[in-house]
C-alpha cells in the first residue's frame, strides 16, 4: 500500500487547515481539519498545530487502514515537520512535492470546509494564492465582529493584515 498526505489552507487567513490522505491503489481519499484555534493564540505561538497535524494524519490513517511499514509520501510543507519525523518511526516515509490528483482533492475538500464555515462559494477558487487570500481577507473584514473568530490571528503578520483588511473592506 502507498499512501500520500497533503494539506490545504495553511497560508489562507480563514479557517484551519485541511489534511488529506489518499490510498493510491484504491483511490480512497479521506480528510480532516486542524481547527483554526491552533492558528490563534496561545496555540499558534506554542506550535501546537504541528502536534494536531500528526493527530489528524493518524486519524485519517486509521480510517484508511494504513498498516506499519507502508510507504507514506508526505508533502514537504512545514505543517508536516513533526508528522514526517514521527511517522518515520513506523512507516517508510518519503518527503515529496504533491501534485495532481491528491492536490486537487485536498483543495476541493478545503473549499468545501470553508463553505461550511459560511464563506460564499462565489469567492472561493481551487487554486491557492494571492487572489484567494485577498478575497478571504476582505470577507473577514466585511463583518469582523462575526468573522475574526475564523481567522488565523496567531500569525506574526496579523497586525499588518488587520490594518490592510480593514482598508480593503472600506474600499467596497
Amino acid at each position: 500500500m502507498t499512501v500520500m498526505v497533503d494539506d490545504a489552507g495553511v497560508g489562507d487567513p480563514v479557517g484551519g487547515c485541511v489534511i488529506g490522505v489518499l490510498e493510491v491503489g484504491s483511490k480512497r481519499f479521506v480528510w480532516d481539519v486542524i481547527s483554526v484555534r491552533f492558528f490563534q493564540e496561545p496555540f499558534f505561538r506554542e506550535k501546537r498545530y504541528l502536534e494536531e497535524a500528526l493527530n489528524v494524519v493518524l486519524r485519517c490513517f486509521e480510517e484508511v487502514g494504513v498498516g506499519e511499514g507502508e510507504l507514506v509520501k508526505v508533502c514537504r510543507g512545514d505543517v508536516f515537520r513533526l508528522v514526517r519525523r514521527r511517522l518515520a518511526e513506523k512507516f517508510r516515509v518519503e518527503e515529496v512535492k504533491v501534485e495532481g490528483e491528491l492536490q486537487v482533492l485536498v483543495e476541493e475538500a478545503y473549499i468545501s470546509y470553508l463553505s461550511g464555515l459560511g464563506v460564499p462559494r462565489s469567492i472561493l477558487t481551487v487554486e491557492s494564492g494571492k487572489e484567494r487570500f485577498i478575497r478571504l481577507l476582505r470577507w473577514i473584514y466585511e463583518a469582523p465582529e462575526e468573522r475574526l473568530r475564523l481567522a488565523k490571528t496567531g500569525w506574526r503578520s496579523w497586525r499588518k493584515l488587520d490594518r490592510w483588511g480593514r482598508r480593503l473592506a472600506r474600499r467596497d
